[in-house]
This record gives structure tokens, sequence and C-alpha cells, in this order.
């Protein structure tokens, strides 16, 4: 039997003119939590914008539950238009259609949305989401919890006394010798999982820490490995594994190739205490969560182990930084830096590899955080060539000379490269994103600005940039407004 969808139940007359937006935390606000809790306050998540709308337009609000259950939230007609004179806030006024209040919190829809959109046309969307369930009652805190674990298996909800936070290589075992947790990080070749040891001497207590007592093992723990940030003693994140199973004792290594050549020329092998099997790597991100020890304790890693019920204000903070992780992996999935340097080696690309690159297929590979797009230095590289190494936000911005006797410009994906955006574009318009029309030149400041800058930063370098382009979009036939490309990196 076909299933039913959203449009199937609500039966809306005038689909062009109906918008719906996906709502997603928001500055560590969720508004699940905010429907549960205040549901009268969903009416700001409703007409938060930068004026995307239009009087008489009706809009759908739904919020994230897992990354592919959204929760149909309330539906009404825009009213009243506020000018924000370009910013971001409350840009609208709205009221509730009665007629489908009764569906208010109880409607969860199944879909993945693959652009992290947040702001959809209605008639090109709503035929694609998929009834999962209709409750009862409306969504409650127990619903809350019950749905956290998501089809994908990321922990949306973790729990405080199930977080261990593991300094790494900064005891003294490691002046002399090689410490065992050198493959923490790293996949396991026999069997691709990842291991990792727990310093000193693995051990942990599980029934003290985890309330696991008559256990050899738990699971479900957030483990989150730090290391000294040097000159300091402060530590920093450049890592974690989700629902991971740590074991009360050592396990050894031995048949899992964790052998290694210490500094006193023997071999040895390196036990471990957890077992994951997925691994975030923060180790070449800019800006890692940093812990100032004297804000807890000086000595705090002085086991180098800290267990999440020990300092419950750092651990929230902590839960916070690895949800805003999950919840916007697609800066990891780019490796900036590395493409950077890749793109300043290489050589430009020749005019039919520049006419061709939005008709190749998806170069899709799996890197240290699941899968990416491989993509092409050469393309990236002529496009810095063809604007003559100017920034094109600003043609005066200037940076330093290379040593190839050029300005110091980066090449930037204008839709973002991601896996999901690039398979939604090649879906739409069978076009690859990772083209010549699809990357411009700018300074690595107004780079950063794009990636981690507040939203007016973000939306006047891209409004300028979109002018740029839009013509090379509508020569391939990617035919986005400058608003659908706003939409790509808006983070409700």
């Amino acid at each position: 039997m076909e299933k039913k969808t959203l449009y199937d139940l609500l039966q809306l007359n005038d689909l062009d003119n109906t918008r719906i937006t996906f709502n997603k935390k928001k500055d560590n606000v969720d508004p699940l939590l905010v429907f549960i809790n205040t549901p009268d306050k969903m009416d700001e998540w409703t007409n938060w914008s930068t004026k995307p709308y239009k009087i008489g337009q009706t809009a759908v609000t739904l919020v994230k539950i897992t990354d592919y259950e959204w929760l149909l939230v309330s539906i009404e007609t825009i009213t009243e238009l506020i000018d924000l004179n370009g910013k971001e806030g409350i840009g609208s006024r709205s009221k509730v259609i009665d007629e489908y209040k009764k569906y208010f919190g109880k409607v969860i829809i199944h879909y993945h949305n693959e652009v992290r959109q947040y702001f959809r046309i209605g008639s090109e969307i709503i035929r694609d989401l998929t009834i999962k369930e209709i409750l009862e009652k409306s969504f409650s805190i127990n619903d809350y919890k019950k749905h956290q674990k998501n089809d994908s298996g990321n922990i949306s909800l973790i729990d405080m006394n199930k977080v261990i936070i593991i300094d790494l290589n900064s005891g003294d075992y490691t002046k002399n010798k090689i410490g065992h947790e050198l493959f923490n990080l790293e996949q396991n070749p026999i069997d691709g999982r990842f291991y990792g040891y727990c310093p000193p001497k693995d051990n942990i207590d599980i029934g003290s820490n985890f309330n696991e007592k008559n256990k050899n093992f738990v699971d479900g723990v957030l483990v989150v490995y730090v290391r000294k940030k040097q000159p300091t003693n402060n530590r920093e994140i450049i890592g974690f594994c989700q629902n991971a199973r740590v074991y009360g004792k050592s396990q050894s290594g031995k048949e899992l190739s964790r052998s290694f050549i210490d500094k006193n020329g023997k071999e040895e092998i390196a036990s471990y205490s957890i077992v994951s099997d997925n691994r975030t790597d923060l180790r070449n991100i800019s800006n890692k969560f940093e812990i100032n020890i004297n804000n807890f304790n000086n000595k705090m890693f002085r086991m180098q182990r800290v267990y999440g019920h020990t300092y419950p204000d750092l651990t929230n903070q902590v839960i916070d930084y690895v949800h805003s992780i999950i919840q916007n992996k697609e800066l990891l999935d780019t490796n900036d830096n590395e493409e950077q340097i890749e793109i300043q080696k290489s050589s430009p690309a020749s005019a039919t590899e520049i006419t061709e690159s939005s008709n190749k297929p998806l170069n899709i590979v799996t890197g240290n955080n699941g899968k990416v797009i491989l993509k092409d230095s050469k393309i990236s590289k002529s496009a810095l060539v063809n604007s003559n190494y100017k920034c094109v936000v600003n043609a005066l911005h200037e940076t330093f000379i290379t040593e190839k006797e050029v300005s110091y410009m980066e090449g930037h994906h204008l839709i973002p490269c991601t896996v999901d955006n690039s398979e939604f574009i090649m879906k739409k318009y069978n076009k690859n994103i990772d083209c010549y029309e699809n990357i411009v030149c700018i300074c690595p400041n107004c780079h950063r600005a794009i990636h981690f800058g507040k939203w007016n930063e973000k939306e006047e370098r891209l409004k300028i940039l979109y002018k740029h382009q839009e013509k090379q979009f509508k020569k391939i036939g990617i035919d986005i407004s400058e608003e659908e490309l706003l939409d790509f990196y808006r983070k409700k």
C-alpha cells in the first residue's frame, strides 16, 4: 500500500504559495523542547527569517526530532510583514489555521532534508513528506527521550552520566616511551572499528562511574579525547566516539594489529578498553573546544580521565559542543585546509575539463568522518587564475604573496559541496557542483566569514557572490534564486 504523505493529510490548495520550514537547534535552543514546554512560543520560530514570506502565504512549521524525523507543530497564514532592514529576526506575523490544530504535535514526518535548507516551497516537497506516525496525544518529553536515537545511530540526547573525557599523551609514561593511545583515533585495519586505550593502564571503574555494577562493560558512552594545548596546561578536544562500549578491564589488542615498536626498540602491543563503530576526528579543525582547567581544577587530568558526573558544568558544555559538531558536520566534510593546499600546488584545468566539469559523475569517497566529495583541485585553481587572484567579494582585499609570486586566494564552492547537497543538485538539475561555475575566488578572511561568521557577515558576502555567479549557474542549467542559495547556509 502506498505511504500517506503530508499532502494527502492536509489537502492544502495553493502549494506554490505554501512555505515549509525545517527547524532545528539554534544557539543551543532546541525548538522541539520549546514546543513541548511552551507551545505558544513556536510562533517565533514560524516567523523567524530574513523576510522570505509574503502576506497570504501558508507557513507549515516542522521541528527536528532526529535526522529523518520531523514533527508538525503549526500551520498558519502570514498576515503581516516586518521590515528587518536586511537582518535576521522575526520578519512576519501570522494566524493559526484552526482546521489543522488537531494535528499539531501529533504528526511525525519521515524525511531526510538532504540539502539542509530550512525553507522550502510546498509544491516542490510536500508529496515527499511521508507520514510515519500520528500520535493520539501531543508529543511529550517521554516521546522526546524515546525518539532521540535517530536512524543513523547518532546520539541526540547524551546522558551526562555516560561521558568520559580522556587526556592523551600527557602522562609521565610518554616522556620515555610511546603511549599506547597512539591508535585511539585511527581506524583498525582488521575490522574497521575504533579501539581506544585509556591511560594510565586502562582499567576503568565502570561500577562507580557509570553505575554499572557486576558488569564487564557499559554501552552507549560518549568518549571524548583531549590533548594539552601548548604552551598552556589547558586541554582541547581532538575527537570523540559516540555510543562506545567501555570495558572495566583492559582488553588485549594482540589479534587486532595493535603492535608497534617502542622507543627502546622493543615490540609492544597496545591494549584497549574502548570500542566504537564511529569516530569524529577534530585534530585538523581550527576552532577546537578548549577546556580552561583553572575554571574547574588545575589537577583535574592528573589521572588522565574525567567522568561526566565530576564536573557537570563542563560536561554540559562538552555535550553542547558535540551536538553542534554532529548537527553541522558538513563543515567537517570539506577538509578545507587540505583542499586549499592542493589548490595552491595544482595546475589549472584544461579548457575541456572546465567545460565538462558540471557534467562529470559525483566522486564520493569514504573519509575520516564518513562519505565526502573528492573535489578536483584543478577546477578550483582555474577559478583563481581566471579571477587574476583577486577576491570576488572585493578586489581590493589584500593577503600576501605566495612562493609563486601571486596573491594568496582560496577557492570556495558557492553551493557548499557536501555529499547531501551534491546528490540533491544532481537529482534536480543533473549537474555536479564541483564545477567551474560553482567555484569563486575569495580571500581567506571572506572565506572564514562565510563559514564561521555571524549571519549578517555571511549574507553580505553571499549576496555579492550570487550576483557574480548567477549567469554562470543559469548557463549550465542550475536555476536557483538568491534566497535558495542563502538557505544552504542558514543554520536553523
